[in-house]
């Protein structure tokens, strides 16, 4: 196959994989495992070739929209190669996949890219969220998204070498946006309104104040402009998000401002 094969993402059976990061990147950087793959990677091999083929089934001249993969399953490490034009379609579809099948990931071909593991602690509704949509910036846009993807999605804001944002589309003028990185996040809500201009805006903060000066909110990519009692821990913003998706109502320590005016309302 003529193919620049070069574009890589590691998968890997967290319940075999040391803790801590350090400790986790020596590892997987560590020398090829001769080894059967585990029960988790052989299922994730399976799983992947529903939207990724085997290399080996190629045909000669690969053209760009054709989705194949060189698969490289070894003990609890799958080492997936492919074009580089397929970089962020393959990399969004590891991500989901991880989030649904309990697999962690390493971006390694993309500079301190980033690197997650499910938490073993949380337990999240698995039913698809029918009619939404998540838009994860550097990361495509996933119809019918569940919570667990959800979730991940706020933790891969946190992590500081992901994404910087999101967009959690549920219908006309009804949607969550959430950025930020390791310092925290900020979480937004519109919501239809029956009075002009058709909508509600508010930003989710830990008391009802609006005093104060803005201060920067940095992402991996860029910063937003906050006030320091909008900035919210992951595990905060997690349960407002899901809340939010979900219809549930969230806890009363959460005061949202309302910032309709700011667009031209």
């Amino acid at each position: 196959q003529e193919c620049d094969v070069s574009y890589d993402i590691h998968v890997f059976d967290p319940a075999a994989a040391p803790i801590g990061r350090e400790a986790l990147r020596a590892w997987l950087a560590g020398p090829a495992r001769d080894e059967q793959p585990s029960a988790l990677i052989t299922r994730a091999v399976g799983v992947l070739q529903q939207f990724y083929r085997p290399l080996s089934e190629a045909p000669d001249t690969l053209t760009e929209g054709e989705h194949f993969a060189d698969y490289a399953p070894e003990g609890a490490l799958l080492s997936l190669s492919a074009p580089w034009y397929d970089a962020e379609d393959l990399t969004a579809v590891v991500h989901r996949l991880a989030t649904e099948h309990g697999w962690g990931f390493d971006d390694v071909s993309v500079t301190d890219g980033m690197l997650w593991r499910p938490d073993p602690e949380r337990r999240v509704d698995p039913t698809p969220l029918v009619g939404a949509s998540l838009t994860v910036e550097n990361g495509g846009t996933h119809a019918d998204p569940s919570p667990a993807l959800l979730a991940a999605s706020v933790d891969w804001i946190a992590d500081h070498r992901g994404p910087a944002f999101a967009i959690l589309n549920l219908g006309e003028d009804d949607y969550v946006q959430y950025a930020g990185g390791r310092d925290g996040l900020t979480v937004e809500r519109r919501t239809p309104a029956a009075t002009p201009p058709g909508f509600r805006h508010t930003v989710a903060a830990t008391s009802a104040s609006t005093a104060g000066d803005l201060v920067d909110l940095p992402g991996a990519t860029r910063s937003f402009r906050v006030l320091p009692n909008e900035v919210l821990s992951a595990p905060d913003a997690v349960t407002l998000v899901l809340a939010s998706a979900q219809g549930a109502s969230v806890s009363a320590s959460i005061a949202w401002h309302d910032i309709t005016s700011t667009f031209g309302a």
